[in-house]
């Protein structure tokens, strides 16, 4: 990745997440285990799965995945969890939880340096789309089953900047969306 590297993310929708994938092969084998995440997320209310590209002197490369719940139904996947580690004021609707984020294996000399980054373009995405504060952290890992030191995070506080959000209501879809098309399907198109 270059310096000039931009970041942008792709929300993954119920059917296109092994065609988002397949962008490249490599890829694609290495994430077989967010695959399989993806596919189970995609199909629950509220659940996404996001694909992180990075535009580089060489076209668009993807570099990391992250899978999250961008609402607070919380469905079979929270019973318990969220009563176990929530305080009940976190329990409500609009809110973005992050569950795991994967960086590519090729990057994994510098998976803390890019996980940061990841999470700094979600923020950033979710802040334009009317997310407004921080409400709560829930543990990140990686594929690996890495805890959040492995990805070069400090502390446990130092998450609590990327983590839940709660919105005023817009989509996420439509800036991501942009990014995807100008990063992504330009190269594409030139394969």
């Amino acid at each position: 990745m270059t310096e000039k590297a931009e970041l942008g993310l792709k929300k993954l929708d119920k059917g296109d997440a092994k065609a988002v994938f397949a962008l490249s092969n490599d890829y694609a084998d290495a994430f077989d285990y967010s695959l399989k995440e993806v596919r189970g997320l995609i199909t629950r209310k509220g659940a996404a799965g996001y694909l992180a590209v990075a535009q580089t002197d060489a076209g668009a490369v993807p570099v990391g995945m992250i899978l999250g719940y961008p609402s607070a139904d919380f469905s079979d996947v929270w019973k318990g969890y969220a009563a176990k580690d929530l305080p009940g004021e976190y329990v409500g609707k609009d809110r973005f939880y992050l569950e795991a984020l994967a960086v590519a294996p090729e990057l994994e000399g510098a998976k803390g340096e890019v996980a940061g980054a990841l999470l700094k373009v979600l923020e950033s995405e979710l802040l334009q789309a009317g997310y407004k504060g921080i409400t709560s952290v829930l543990p990140i890992q990686d594929t690996t089953g890495s805890q959040p030191e492995a990805l070069g995070f400090e502390t446990r506080k130092r998450l609590e900047h990327f983590w839940v959000y709660e919105s005023a209501g817009e989509k996420v879809d439509d800036t991501v969306d942009v990014i995807y098309k100008s990063l992504v399907e330009p190269a594409k198109a030139k394969k």
